[in-house]
């Protein structure tokens, strides 16, 4: 007998997407924005403060994330978040999942 429970465990982006609008302060809005095109992340997410500054959060969502994995995972994301991004709109990359590992964080 197989324990299926966990084999695919990644949270999914409406997942993620609710779960980070639910601590957002008052009047701040995020939602998600076109996808970017090839080796680009799970999603891009646009974050409004209430004086409608934006801001694009390049959201990467993984099952699992090994520290040696890091570098090269931001790495991929602030390339791409260079060559996709609105002119003058800010990208701050996020990983998600269940759960990070102390040295993973």
């Amino acid at each position: 007998m197989h324990n299926n429970a966990f084999l695919d465990n990644k949270p999914s982006v409406p997942e993620v997407l609710r779960h980070l609008q639910k601590r957002l302060p008052p009047g701040w809005q995020l939602r998600l924005a076109e996808k970017w095109p090839e080796r680009s992340p799970d999603a891009v997410l646009e974050l409004e403060a209430p004086d409608g500054r934006k801001a694009n959060l390049a959201l990467e969502i993984k099952r699992r994330l090994d520290p040696v994995a890091v570098p090269i995972l931001l790495e991929r994301l602030r390339s791409c978040a260079e060559s996709h991004a609105a002119p003058g709109l800010g990208v701050v990359c996020l990983v998600a999942a269940h759960y990070l590992g102390g040295c993973t964080r």
